[in-house]
């Protein structure tokens, strides 16, 4: 499966866009492997370029465990990040855990982490969620050199199946990173299956 997508960010004031392309392909019953890429023209704040690798193994029943590792290459610096999940279905609910490592460009690594929660409804194919995220983040702003900062964010997000073919999704964020910024997101998307 082929997923593209167009991205816009805005942070200290500064607009970015970016674009990305992804392949996700099932190597067995059990076992998903998915590649992604990205490359950000104007690159203010979005990396030039990212590139990321991902496995997804059921390992029994309704568990689930992922691993990711993503590469990102910003004017100044390099990001690698290493992600650890662990998910669990029962019946119409979903938990998961996240742990996060990233590591600036060889100068310092931090760590981070993410719970979440899902309900389903509507013959299992509509859902809402709740994420709680909280951790260190990495910068490199120059002149001041690499600047660690606390983060933490929540959010809610859903996909509502209004007809057998047509959807609606819906996110809500709020991020904070110190006191540095503190960025919040509203999105509504209508789309349709073919």
């Amino acid at each position: 499966m082929w997923r593209f997508g167009i991205r816009e960010s805005v942070r200290f004031s500064r607009l970015d866009h970016g674009v990305t392309a992804a392949f996700q392909r099932p190597l067995s019953a059990r076992v998903t492997a998915s590649v992604e890429g990205g490359v950000s023209p104007s690159h203010h704040v979005l990396p030039q370029w990212a590139a990321l690798g991902a496995v997804q193994v059921r390992v029994r029943g309704a568990w689930i465990a992922h691993a990711s590792v993503q590469h990102r290459r910003y004017v100044d610096a390099r990001v690698h990040i290493a992600s650890t999940t662990v998910e669990r279905y029962l019946r119409r609910y979903r938990g998961a855990y996240t742990l996060y490592l990233s590591n600036l460009g060889g100068l310092d690594t931090a760590v981070s982490q993410r719970l979440e929660g899902n309900v389903y409804y509507g013959a299992g194919t509509s859902s809402i969620g709740l994420s709680v995220s909280a951790g260190d983040e990495l910068e490199n702003i120059q002149p001041l050199g690499v600047l660690r900062t606390p983060v933490r964010s929540i959010a809610v997000s859903g996909k509502h199946w209004v007809t057998p073919a047509w959807f609606m999704a819906y996110d809500t964020m709020v991020h904070e990173q110190g006191v540095l910024y503190q960025r919040r997101r509203v999105s509504l998307t209508v789309g349709r299956r073919f």
